[in-house]
């Protein structure tokens, strides 16, 4: 079990400084979320929109449940900077894709909509 620091090196004041640190955090996952929506939504046919937005937040809702699952393992089980190592590797990892896909090097072909796309394949 990792042990809490005595009052006197941390205490209210590190707890201040760490809700202080997720301002900008959550002010940034705010803005973020409705861009990465509009991102996909004009990548898909308009019959496709609404599937394509229930997908979106239906992985915010997977990471907003395994994030803290995942992260408190690590923190528990490994160390308390491995989490932030395991973050920082996934960013990483997710990085070449999310570039190549902005740059529009990865075009989906939208001719064609998803349904159809399944139904073709059964």
């Amino acid at each position: 079990m990792v042990p809490i620091p005595v009052q006197g090196e941390t205490g209210y004041l590190g707890l201040a400084w760490i809700l202080l640190a997720f301002i900008p955090a959550t002010i940034g996952g705010s803005v973020l979320q409705p861009t990465i929506n509009s991102f996909l939504t004009k990548r898909v046919d308009k019959g496709e929109i609404g599937g394509i937005l229930g997908i979106s937040a239906s992985l915010v809702s997977l990471a907003n449940a395994a994030g803290p699952l995942i992260g408190g393992a690590l923190f528990r089980f490994v160390s308390p900077t491995a989490t932030l190592l395991f973050q920082g590797l996934l960013m990483a990892a997710l990085l070449p894709f999310a570039i190549r896909t902005l740059r529009g090097e990865e075009r989906p072909n939208t001719s064609t909509k998803a349904s159809e796309f399944i139904a073709e394949k059964h």
